[in-house]
């Protein structure tokens, strides 16, 4: 599931939930988690965030094992119900 960017930046600037982002998501998490939501490839996240895609490849690894996300479709949704997004 893709989202716009629009999207994207309304969940980057969100500030409904801080305490449980916060919680639960490192910043750096967060930030990849935003891309990701906006279908960027690894590589591209990499190059956005100056980061080497071995980095996003570990955050988005985290991602998915705190919210026990089996895809990107399972992520978004869990992220969500999580009031992450």
């Amino acid at each position: 599931t893709c989202y716009s960017e629009g999207y994207h930046q309304t969940l980057h600037s969100q500030q409904s939930h801080p305490q449980a982002v916060g919680k639960i998501l490192s910043q750096r998490e967060q930030e990849v988690l935003s891309h990701i939501i906006a279908c960027r490839l690894n590589k591209e996240i990499a190059d956005s965030m100056q980061l080497s895609v071995r980095t996003v490849e570990f955050h988005r690894g985290n991602l998915m094992r705190k919210l026990d996300a089996a895809n990107v479709a399972d992520l978004f949704a869990k992220a969500r119900r999580e009031g992450l997004v």
